[in-house]
């Protein structure tokens, strides 16, 4: 098949003949928004706990990620948070170092007040 880009000729027909030897396929409809969430998976400990004076510092790429992505204002996802610091032993540390009612615990740029009672209590 001659084609002339330059002069536009044969192009028409040579986009048809490649549109014909192309099998269907369904048009792509819009995905629905997917939420996006951190992997706080298990495996090796990748974080730590220590004093800081009267306070406590939780240090971790993962945990300060987490920490720094949870919508406070929400009940559910400060719960979450929560259910994480127990899974992973972070509360288990805090509480060995020490830790009580109305202690200032810090992840990040995060400072937070320690509670012994639940959130959703």
């Amino acid at each position: 098949m001659a084609v002339s880009a330059a002069a536009r000729q044969g192009t028409d027909d040579l986009l048809r003949q490649i549109f014909a030897g192309c099998p269907p396929r369904e048009a792509a409809g819009a995905q629905p928004a997917r939420e996006r969430r951190i992997a706080f998976a298990g495996g090796a400990r990748d974080w730590r706990v220590k004093r800081e004076g009267a306070a406590f510092r939780i240090e971790g790429d993962r945990v300060e990620r987490l920490a720094s992505g949870i919508d406070w204002d929400s009940p559910d996802a400060s719960a979450y948070f929560q259910r994480q610091l127990i899974r992973t032993g972070i509360e288990g540390e805090l509480r060995a170092l020490g830790a009580k009612e109305g202690d200032t615990v810090r992840i990040g740029s995060l400072e937070m007040e320690w509670s012994e009672r639940a959130e959703d209590e």
